[in-house]
């Protein structure tokens, strides 16, 4: 039993407090540091290097001459401030949240047309710009505490898989955690299923100032300021709508599948009826296409129909209506190009119209179709139907 030497109890060892003055002569503590007692890898060891080194001695510290600024856990220094006078409220820390996943194809897509998100087998670590100590995810969260305010530039990397980059802004220090990724979710990629979509809005005739990415299936995946060159590594197997906007608040869409293991780079991305109404045509000729497919009997399931009647007609006719949509969107940016405002509303009040007529085929020919197509057009539908009302009410042609 430790005791201190002026109690009268027996003890097996008495210590006594002197003014630690005494020791202030020292200027440096030598032998082992503090390590981990378990085997970790290499790179992780180096990211969290600054938590395994000596603290230094301690009257060189701030705390050895005011003790309370080492109260620095906030419920801690709370309960103290609450019993005692001299102590101060804790000040607000900023503090960056997300949950890391893993971006994988869904099961219920066509082939390399979608994907969903799942846990990430591995920790990640986050690392910001701004501070050279990285921090390890725990359970796939990822909680960097103490952030000053301001913009940072915030990195989520592993093992295996290819790197998150992002732009946030944390404050004001009142307000709550700032929340990166898409609602919190940041889904990464796997190395070997990784292709990069590089956007450059160099060109552009507007102030492009933010990117997101949206799966058919699996919804928004990034969405992050930019301002110049930057890039997001996404899944091959999925089918994405890339969304600008600038600074002005019009929106840009993109259509982008990607294919092979070369990169997809947008140079000039733009904004406005144009963008919105070339990207209805490109959707609508992509998935009329795939029902034409059907339709024919590529894949047996439909060849032995009646050209008039059953499943297979009722195929063709919803691959029609998609075409007629494609022709009116394109249309409506032709005009939309030309400066002709009126005209292009008038394509893109057409262009709803058979959205409505899509629907309607959509239903009838559902038992002609393929389960995992007939998910991909109602996904679809879901998206050109919101990038029309967009389109309409664009300011900017």
């Amino acid at each position: 039993m430790f005791q201190h030497s002026g109690r009268t109890a027996e003890a097996d060892v008495e210590y006594d407090l002197v003014p630690s003055s005494d020791l202030e002569h020292i200027t440096d503590f030598r032998g082992p540091q503090l390590s981990f007692e378990f085997a970790i890898p290499a790179f992780a060891e180096d990211a969290l290097a600054k938590h395994i080194t000596t603290a230094g001695v301690p009257w060189e510290q701030p705390r050895y001459d005011d003790p309370v600024a080492d109260i620095s856990e906030p419920n801690h220094r709370g309960a103290l401030a609450d019993r005692y006078d001299s102590i101060s409220e804790p000040e607000p820390i900023n503090t960056i949240l997300a949950s890391v996943t893993e971006a994988i194809t869904a099961d219920g897509a066509p082939e390399n047309e979608g994907l969903t998100t799942n846990d990430l087998s591995v920790e990640t670590v986050a690392l910001l710009e701004s501070d050279p100590g990285a921090v390890p995810t725990f359970r796939g969260i990822a909680i960097v505490r103490d952030v000053p305010e301001g913009e940072h530039r915030l990195t989520v990397n592993g093992a295996g898989v290819e790197p998150h980059s992002e732009t946030l802004t944390v404050g004001p220090r009142d307000g709550g955690p700032t929340i990166a990724g898409v609602e919190g979710e940041i889904p990464l990629v796997a190395r070997e299923n990784a292709t990069k979509l590089e956007v450059d809005p160099a060109g552009s005739d507007t102030d492009i100032t933010d990117v997101a990415v949206e799966d058919d299936f699996a919804g928004r995946l990034y969405d992050a300021p930019i301002d110049g060159p930057d890039a997001v590594y996404v899944h091959r197997g999925g089918a994405y709508t890339t969304e600008v906007r600038d600074a002005d608040g019009e929106i840009g869409a993109v259509r982008v599948n990607p294919s092979g293991d070369g990169r997809v780079r947008l140079e000039a991305p733009q904004t406005g009826k144009a963008s919105l109404a070339k990207y209805l045509a490109d959707v609508a000729d992509e998935t009329a296409a795939a029902v034409a497919a059907v339709g024919d009997g590529d894949d047996g399931e439909v060849g032995d129909e009646s050209p008039m009647t059953g499943p297979g007609n009722a195929v063709r006719g919803l691959a029609t209506a998609l075409e007629a949509v494609g022709e009116a969107a394109r249309r409506a940016a032709e005009r939309a190009a030309e400066g002709k405002r009126g005209r292009a509303d008038e394509n893109l009040d057409a262009v709803r119209d058979q959205l409505e007529r899509v629907q309607s085929q959509l239903i009838e020919a559902s038992e002609g179709l393929p389960d995992d197509l007939e998910r991909a057009i109602g996904h679809r539908l879901e998206q050109v139907n919101r990038r029309s009302e967009q389109a309409l009410a664009a300011t900017k042609l």
